[in-house]
C-alpha cells in the first residue's frame, strides 16, 4: 500500500512537471510570436496552477499530520473515568 502511494505521488509529480513545462514553453513561444496576452496568460496560468496545487497539497499534509498526532500531544490524553 505504501509503495503504491509513493509510486502514485511520483507519477503525479512527473505529469505535473510535464504539464507545467508545456505551459511555460507554449506561453514563451506565443510571446515570441507576438501573441503577448495569450502567451503571458499561459505562463502565469501554468505557474499559478502549479503553485496552487502545491500549497493546497502541503496544507492537506499538515492537516493530516496534526490529526494523526493529536492523540499523542499533552492535554489530549484520554481521561480516566
Amino acid at each position: 500500500m505504501t509503495n503504491a502511494n509513493i509510486a502514485s505521488q511520483r507519477w503525479g509529480q512527473i505529469f505535473a512537471f510535464i504539464l507545467g513545462l508545456v505551459g511555460l514553453v507554449g506561453g514563451i513561444w506565443l510571446v515570441s510570436l507576438g501573441i503577448d496576452v495569450a502567451g503571458l496568460t499561459a505562463v502565469i496560468g501554468s505557474i499559478g496552477g502549479l503553485a496552487t496545487v502545491f500549497v493546497y497539497g502541503r496544507r492537506q499534509n499538515v492537516k493530516e499530520l496534526r490529526e494523526k498526532l493529536a492523540p499523542l500531544l499533552p492535554g489530549n490524553a484520554p481521561k480516566d473515568s
